[in-house]
């Protein structure tokens, strides 16, 4: 069944004015600032003055190094094997047991990130018969502001969800981190996936 897979791939906000700065308050609780000049950040909780957002897990303590760009990639090595790749995808990652991976995608070259996941939306149709976004958000991941994106993609009959991070910057360039299984997978694997790409550290 790996084999088979492996070859078919390739808020609603409440808010409030604060201090000229417009405070807002995600579907799930967590509270960003939304600056006048159309930027934003997380805002800091006042006991313990740590930024809302996410972080490498403790037990992702494996990791791989971008040799294009300078990024690390932590991994729970328990649960994942790494291999280098040659082509766009400098690293997959495979599930040792079970059916998920993960592959990285980074780019010398920094594009907006309007057309960083218009170019993602475009691969993932070019593969799929059919491809819909379920989820976007923006996030903020070991410091640096990324977007969320999860598609479900439709590949020789077979449902599959993907979930990735995506995150340009003119002293970086650009990076696409991916975790994907099928969707009748996802419930018992998701929140493996979402430590996988909360690994995702982007050095500049």
């Amino acid at each position: 069944m790996k084999k088979i897979i492996l070859t078919l791939l390739f808020a609603f906000l409440t808010v409030s004015v604060l201090f000229g700065d417009i405070k807002a308050i995600t579907a799930d609780g967590r509270q960003v600032i939304l600056m006048d000049d159309g930027t934003w950040e997380w805002a800091v909780d006042e006991e313990t003055t740590e930024i809302y957002g996410y972080s490498k897990p403790e037990k992702s303590k494996a990791n791989v190094k971008g040799k294009k760009i300078d990024y690390k990639i932590w991994y729970n090595s328990k649960i994942w094997k790494a291999k280098k790749k040659p082509g766009a995808s400098e690293y997959s990652f495979e599930a040792k047991n079970s059916t998920m991976y993960g592959m990285v995608i980074p780019e010398k070259e920094y594009f907006d990130r309007d057309v960083l996941l218009e170019v993602a939306l475009m691969n993932a149709k070019d593969a799929s018969e059919n491809v819909e976004v379920l989820e976007r958000e923006e996030r903020v991941v070991n410091g640096k502001k990324i977007i969320y994106m999860k598609m479900k993609a439709v590949i020789e009959n077979l449902n599959f969800i993907y979930m990735g991070y995506y995150y340009s910057h003119e002293d970086f360039g650009s990076i696409q981190v991916i975790a994907y299984t099928l969707d009748s997978f996802l419930e018992a694997y998701e929140n493996d996936m979402e430590d996988f790409l909360n690994g995702s550290e982007f050095l500049h």
